[in-house]
């Protein structure tokens, strides 16, 4: 996953941007929610995650940031 960069911070998520954060046993499926709602799917990879979040943006023409949110609240910018 993207390591954290000093300017990317818990702030920046706006309401609306996807999420990815670990669950499961052990953190071995990836989650995904979006910001200020509940959570929308579980995968059991990283990539079926954000392949989701993908179909969804194109289906809705929207395409906000997505962030990885470790387990001790930690957030990384994946994409813009």
């Amino acid at each position: 996953m993207a390591g954290m960069d000093e300017r990317d911070r818990a702030e920046d998520i706006q309401e609306g941007d996807y999420v990815l954060f670990d669950t499961g046993r052990l953190g071995s499926q990836t989650g995904v929610s979006i910001m200020g709602s509940k959570c929308i799917g579980v995968f059991e990879s990283e990539d079926k995650a954000r392949a989701f979040i993908q179909g969804c943006m194109e289906e809705e023409n929207y395409y906000p940031n997505i962030w990885y949110v470790n387990d001790h609240g930690n957030c990384s910018l994946l994409d813009k």
